[in-house]
């Protein structure tokens, strides 16, 4: 599949909730339309193939307590979409992909992936970058 084109989805969850049941499905005919399609996810619950964990970033739980503590501010809301919580994965093993286009699309991703990180995975894909925006919520 050198030729291929490469597309990457992200969703935090694999299968719980639409817009992951969404991204789940999207893999495979991709595949057998000759493109080289992955789904990353947080947590990966299944077997499939074409589905790949992005391993866990090592944090101390009172350092993720206090980093959350420190953005907080009184006037925001109980709960929000978190673009701005760091991201929850180690993104070396993504950075590590050969450059090139690559198409990456983002559809559920709170708690997986903050600005800056997506930032990071577009500059170093130097491809399209879709959201695509199964609710309201972000």
């Amino acid at each position: 599949m050198s030729g291929a084109i490469r597309i990457r989805h992200f969703s935090s969850e694999e299968r719980q909730g639409g817009a992951a049941a969404a991204a789940f499905r999207l893999p495979r005919p991709l595949l057998a339309a000759g493109a080289d399609s992955r789904l990353y996810v947080r947590e990966k619950r299944s077997n499939d193939p074409t589905v790949w964990q992005v391993p866990p970033r090592v944090v101390s739980p009172w350092r993720d307590r206090t980093e959350r503590w420190l953005r907080r501010s009184p006037s925001a809301p109980a709960y929000t979409f978190n673009l701005d919580e760091p991201p929850r994965v180690d993104l070396a093993s993504l950075l590590a992909e050969p450059t090139g286009k690559t198409v990456l699309v983002f559809h559920w991703i709170d708690r997986f992936l903050d600005v800056p990180a997506i930032h990071r995975l577009a500059r170093h894909s130097r491809g399209p970058v879709l959201w695509v925006l199964h609710d309201q919520e972000p």
